[in-house]
């Protein structure tokens, strides 16, 4: 498994996340987003490929919360796709109402 926490920096202007948001993985690995902030009140990861990248997600990244459980953490599933990589973007709420966004990239490992 591969996890990238997500907070805020200091002046809460900004996300600050493991790597800045990049990983390489292996394939078949579970990639999750921990938000260990309790300022940010939400996040949404969507896959962002630019041209002549391809789709490496064999499950999407996708909320772990329920309408009746609420959770802030993202989870998603690279799959058999070795040395593909891929951009993402990742938006996010803070909870004063301020928003913003970061595009980094996820790789899978040859």
């Amino acid at each position: 498994m591969a996890s990238i926490n997500v907070s805020l920096n200091s002046d809460e202007t900004a996300l600050q996340m493991t790597n800045n948001g990049n990983a390489s993985t292996n394939q078949n690995t579970v990639v999750t987003w921990v938000v260990t902030d309790r300022d940010i009140a939400s996040i949404t990861v969507t896959p962002a490929p630019i041209e002549g990248q391809s789709n490496i997600w064999s499950t999407l990244p996708h909320n772990l919360g329920t309408p009746s459980n609420p959770n802030k953490n993202w989870q998603g599933t690279v799959g058999d796709y070795p040395d593909k990589s891929e951009n993402y973007n990742i938006a996010w709420t803070h909870t004063n109402g301020s928003s913003g966004s970061h595009d980094p990239r996820i790789s899978v490992n040859p």
